[in-house]
């Protein structure tokens, strides 16, 4: 059983798990069967398994293959969230996601939602955060660090809330050299710090280099 464990510990090593799920119990070894228990994102790892302990026979019956089971799509409904490697808030930050990233739930315990992004990447993020289905169609790109959301369109109205780089948003009107955007909240920011969807570079490198 030893060597078992050792081989399926090793198989784990080739997977990324901000991008893979390789979770495997073993649960008893009957008659050359091998019964498992666990979740794997995708058939493959199955496969994988089975290329490693080829003497074996593998009863996966207890396995969750999650890409397999339907899942439920939300979105970032708040300026910013973090992304945790476990469902707490003591963990550190993998990552932090912007209003209207879409999301994948792969699971849920308690108040936390275990995610895909579009990209693949994994994570936990505090549910109360997300919105269910997709987010509107988002028109414009935050580009400066930072900006503040004003109530009216001038720099001494109110500000009543922030957005940061990156974020998605729909911009609902301008007015000199001021746009009214939509994201969880609306307000008010200088136009220059936008840039439309339609304008941003086609390539990886082009979208970052403008960011």
């Amino acid at each position: 059983m030893t060597n078992i464990q050792s081989a399926i510990d090793e198989l784990v090593k080739n997977y990324d798990n901000r991008i893979s799920v390789f979770e495997i119990e073993i649960q008893g070894l009957t008659d050359e069967t091998l019964k498992l228990s666990g979740r794997l994102l995708d058939e493959s790892q199955l496969e994988d398994l089975r290329h490693v302990l080829p003497d074996l026979k593998l009863d996966p019956a207890s396995v969750r293959i999650l890409s397999r089971e339907p899942h439920e799509q939300m979105h970032v409904a708040t300026n910013l969230i973090g992304l945790y490697e476990k469902p707490t808030f003591g963990m550190p930050l993998s990552s932090e996601l912007t209003y209207g990233t879409e999301l994948e739930v792969l699971g849920v315990e308690k108040r936390w939602a275990f995610t895909r992004q579009p990209d693949g990447y994994l994570g936990w993020v505090y549910r109360p955060y997300l919105a269910n289905g997709a987010a509107p169609r988002l028109t414009h790109l935050i580009l400066a660090p930072t900006t503040e959301l004003h109530a009216e369109p001038s720099a001494t109205g109110e500000v009543i809330s922030r957005v940061v780089s990156g974020s998605g948003v729909v911009v609902e009107e301008t007015h000199d050299g001021w746009s009214c955007i939509s994201a969880n909240r609306s307000g008010w920011i200088p136009s220059d710090h936008l840039r439309a969807f339609i304008d941003l570079p086609a390539s990886v490198e082009g979208k970052r280099a403008a960011l």
